[in-house]
């Protein structure tokens, strides 16, 4: 886990979209999700739920 994705987990449940924070932060639609996938790998403390297809992160909750 690196301080840059946690930076992006923040804006993404700020900001509850995947094209928001990745606009923000200048990266890629896949990086935020490959954030989210290390993430929730071997932590195991986040659950994003993406939502309709323009990948909102609705449901976004902290376990």
């Amino acid at each position: 886990m690196e301080f840059r994705d946690l930076r992006y987990f923040i804006d993404l449940v700020e900001s509850e979209s995947y094209h928001a924070t990745a606009q923000k932060n200048q990266v890629t639609q896949p990086a935020i999700s490959a954030m989210v996938k290390r993430l929730e790998g071997p932590a195991g403390l986040y659950k994003i739920k993406p939502g309709s297809p323009g990948h909102h992160a609705s449901g976004t909750s902290l376990i």
